[in-house]
């Protein structure tokens, strides 16, 4: 049985991990401060087996009330097809403070390669945008290990989101700032997406940047370069879970012995003859 039990594991197929891979992205602006704007923007989406769509609203609120997502569509989806991953403000309370709402869905048979509108209502905002992304090779099951923010208002540069990852993960890091002073990815993340509500330059405008990078052991940081300023900024950082593919073993070719057995030995019978 020992046997039969080395052969079987020998001919089962090895699970291996490849980390995910950030496919196509969109995004959509408010021009102006117009609350409880709908925006929209074409996604194109091919079939994958474990894909996720990952929406992300960067938001400056217009009171105390959190800013949402009302109405989310993408194909045959809805805002009830997507999951939560995380929203925060900067501060807490307060008018004009700093929102993030990121939800995620498994986009299924709206992946065909067709172009498609995302379109996504917001409740309480002022000024704001959202990016929409695909993100294939992803672990369905648990997609996301538990989304971490951070906030502030200080003069910090780099700005920094940390976070624990995994090696063959993709450590995915999310950036709304307020104000229209230039931010981009410090290497080795390499950027998702980038808007800025509204276009043209403002102090009260927000910024909305997304990165990766391969994932480590341990803790690890999502960090963008944007000056000194001291303006008021959200992180969020997230680790994307590689999915598990199983793959063939390496097919081994049998190999014979031959081993040499000793000659026969003749016995003789010793008795009585008649």
């Amino acid at each position: 049985m020992r046997y039969l039990f080395l052969l079987i594991a020998c001919l089962l197929p090895l699970p291996v991990w490849a980390a995910p891979v950030v496919g196509a992205s969109t995004t959509a602006t408010t021009a102006s401060d117009v609350p409880g704007t709908t925006l929209s923007a074409n996604l194109t989406c091919t079939s994958d087996p474990n894909t996720v769509l990952v929406v992300v609203a960067s938001v400056r609120e217009t009171d105390s009330t959190a800013a949402a997502i009302s109405t989310l569509t993408y194909g045959s989806l809805t805002l009830a097809n997507f999951t939560t991953l995380i929203q925060t403000t900067e501060p807490a309370t307060g008018t004009f403070s700093l929102a993030v709402d990121v939800r995620y869905a498994f986009p299924g048979a709206s992946c065909n390669g067709t172009s498609r509108a995302v379109g996504v209502t917001m409740t309480n905002s002022l000024l704001w945008g959202f990016a929409a992304f695909i993100v294939t090779g992803v672990n369905l099951t648990t997609p996301f290990d538990t989304a971490v923010a951070n906030r502030s208002s200080s003069a910090v540069a780099p700005i920094t989101g940390s976070f624990t990852s995994e090696v063959g993960d993709l450590a995915m890091g999310m950036l709304t700032r307020r104000n229209t002073q230039t931010v981009s990815s410090v290497s080795p993340a390499t950027d998702i997406y980038t808007f800025q509500a509204p276009s043209a330059t403002g102090a009260n405008s927000v910024r909305g940047l997304g990165s990766w990078k391969a994932g480590v052991a341990g803790t690890t940081t999502v960090d963008w370069d944007s000056g000194a300023s001291a303006q008021a900024w959200l992180t969020v950082g997230v680790n994307v879970n590689a999915a598990t593919v199983a793959t063939p073993r390496r097919r081994q070719t049998p190999r014979y012995y031959m081993q040499l057995l000793p000659p026969p030995i003749n016995v003789r019978m010793i008795g009585n003859s008649q």
